[in-house]
């Protein structure tokens, strides 16, 4: 039989004779400063971080089943609420031209939204990403759902005009993207006239 180890008790955690280990506080003398409580909120997901995976959870959904998921619509409204965008950004049917119409704060934005400038700190502005993915997610969302189907001469000229504002927010001129055609049908890659 063993004993227990000189002033320690056995107890249901501890078998007979088995002394603590060195961080296990009654391995620590009473008068010892007590030992910070180890950082778990280092590794904690940043809220900001989750609003910016619902934005881009919905995207997803969206890209891939043009019917909303009512919880993701929901909680991407209340994302979008919280960082001062208007809800206009979520509307399917809203071409980026109308949004910025009615909001031309947001054009500047735009530009250059997914080409964006590194920090000099290096440290990250999550509550600027999770306005670039819900700006982002309506750019993409606009050029890339387009339907099937017939489309109007209007509808193409919408989509045209959100594919601008993509080509735009990837820092390029609007057309480039497109083997050069501009907005005013400019000379395509050959050099001939569109």
């Amino acid at each position: 039989m063993t004993h227990p180890a000189a002033g320690q008790t056995p107890g249901p955690d501890r078998p007979t004779g088995v002394a603590p280990g060195p961080g296990h506080p009654a391995a620590q003398p009473a008068d010892a400063p007590a030992q910070p409580a180890p950082d778990r909120q280092s590794h904690a997901p940043h809220a900001d971080d989750n609003r910016r995976q619902v934005l881009y959870w919905r995207l997803l959904a969206r890209l891939f089943d043009p019917d909303e998921q009512a919880a993701l619509e929901s909680a991407s409204l209340a994302v979008v609420e919280d960082v001062g965008l208007p809800p206009a950004l979520l509307d399917p049917g809203a071409s980026v031209d109308s949004v910025v119409q009615r909001h031309p704060e947001l054009a500047a934005e735009f530009d250059g939204l997914m080409a964006p400038e590194p920090r000099e700190d290096g440290d990250r502005d999550r509550a600027e990403e999770v306005r670039r993915a819900a700006l982002a997610s309506k750019l993409l969302l606009n050029v890339f759902t387009t339907g099937s189907g017939n489309v109007s001469a209007g509808q193409l000229a919408r989509w045209q005009s959100d594919a601008d504002w993509l080509e735009r927010a990837l820092g390029c001129r609007p057309g480039e993207l497109r083997g050069g055609r501009g907005a005013a049908g400019g000379a395509g890659p050959s050099g001939a006239g569109v």
